[in-house]
């Protein structure tokens, strides 16, 4: 690609990565963790284009100050090269696992071999072994080169494990987007690095990767629930709706399960509002080992949730109603509170015939889980 080109593709990503950052500004005190490290990607994506497009034109301009410049950007490129794929990997480890609750030991054992490789770039520098720069001013590899793909690689690898590994916690419709986001900047490095051709396409092709984040950012602040990072009552209303449609069409069965959490407000009174936040959490982790990646799952409101099961039978939701229960119990023995997460539910396979409105389903869903609540109150006051 010539100079000129490339001068052109790089405003025209800054451009792209300025409009998505214009979405942050006067936010960065109340955004989340995982969106303060987007928008350090962003920032470093950013001015690596600029670095990019900087260096593209200067190679072969004669002069003692182009030289040493090109010392300074091409040291900023190689150390970007690194960053920039690092700090995807903290991005998915605050998205997936919201690292706020995890040691600062991981946070510098992430950045450790970042750290090592920009030590050892600047300390080869002086001798030429991280890379050089020819009397005429044109570039000489070493050492720097390599090891920026290497560890770049390396980082979107353990990236792509741990999205992989956890894929039960992310919401319906990120995983696929989530694990092609390095597939064209890498496939376009492996074709820079055999070929030598296409340079310089990469980190364009990352500003749209950008993009395409920042479009599943915008949706999950709609369709999330913050508090336990499950579909929220809109998006649970929005889906159901589209699989009434659907199986009404076809005359195919729906399941729907509510479930609620049982004394819910005894735990907030006697141990406290955070205390009452962790078991709904927990509460969010049961549902998401039962039917997360698969099935769609929702907080409906307050200690409530929801799960909603499309093509769904009688065996299927006996089996995922023993799970739950299995996954309860596993779930309080993991948590060793001085309380039990006891859930009531209500389920329910509605036909074709039956589906008539989303109120009617809600109804005939809570009317079955206050039913289960209600015996169990019952039950407990005969034992007692």
């Amino acid at each position: 690609m010539n100079n000129v080109a490339l001068v052109y593709l790089n405003s025209f990503a800054v451009l792209v990565l300025l409009l998505v950052l214009r979405n942050y500004r006067r936010k960065l005190k109340s955004i989340c963790c995982e969106e303060k490290v987007f928008i350090l990607f962003i920032f470093a994506t950013l001015v690596m284009l600029v670095d990019e497009a900087a260096i593209e034109n200067l190679w072969g301009v004669p002069g003692q100050a182009i030289r040493i410049l090109l010392y300074i950007l091409q040291t900023l490129d190689y150390c970007l090269a690194v960053a920039i794929p690092m700090l995807w990997l903290y991005y998915c480890l605050f998205r997936i696992f919201h690292i706020s609750s995890i040691g600062w030991w991981l946070r510098c054992l992430v950045a450790l071999p970042a750290m090592l490789y920009a030590f050892v770039v600047l300390v080869t520098l002086p001798g030429g072994g991280a890379f050089g720069i020819s009397e005429n001013n044109q570039n000489i590899l070493g050492i720097a080169y390599v090891g920026s793909y290497v560890l770049g690689f390396m980082y979107i690898a353990a990236a792509a494990v741990i999205i992989l590994a956890k894929r039960k916690t992310l919401n319906r419709g990120e995983l696929i987007p989530y694990l092609l986001v390095p597939v064209i900047p890498v496939t376009l490095a492996l074709i820079e690095i055999v070929f030598q051709s296409l340079t310089g396409l990469m980190w364009a092709a990352t500003s749209l990767v950008i993009l395409e984040i920042q479009m599943l950012v915008l949706n999950n602040r709609t369709n999330i629930d913050h508090l336990t990072s499950l579909n929220n009552r809109m998006a649970l209303d929005t889906y159901t709706r589209r699989m009434m449609e659907e199986c009404r069409g076809a005359d195919k069965p729906l399941g729907l399960i509510m479930i609620d959490v049982d004394d819910f407000k005894q735990i907030n009174d006697r141990y406290g509002h955070i205390e009452g936040d962790r078991a709904l959490k927990a509460t969010a982790e049961i549902l998401r080992e039962c039917f997360g990646g698969r099935y769609f799952i929702a907080r409906y409101g307050g200690d409530e949730f929801a799960a909603v099961l499309k093509d769904c039978g009688r065996e299927l939701m006996a089996q995922y109603l023993k799970k739950m229960e299995d996954e309860r119990i596993r779930k309080n023995i993991e948590i060793s509170k001085p309380y039990a997460i006891r859930l009531s539910i209500g389920a329910y396979i509605f036909r074709g015939s039956e589906i008539v409105n989303l109120h009617r389903l809600y109804m005939k869903v809570d009317e079955l889980m206050y039913r289960d609540k209600n015996a169990k109150k019952k039950t407990a006051a005969t034992v007692g």
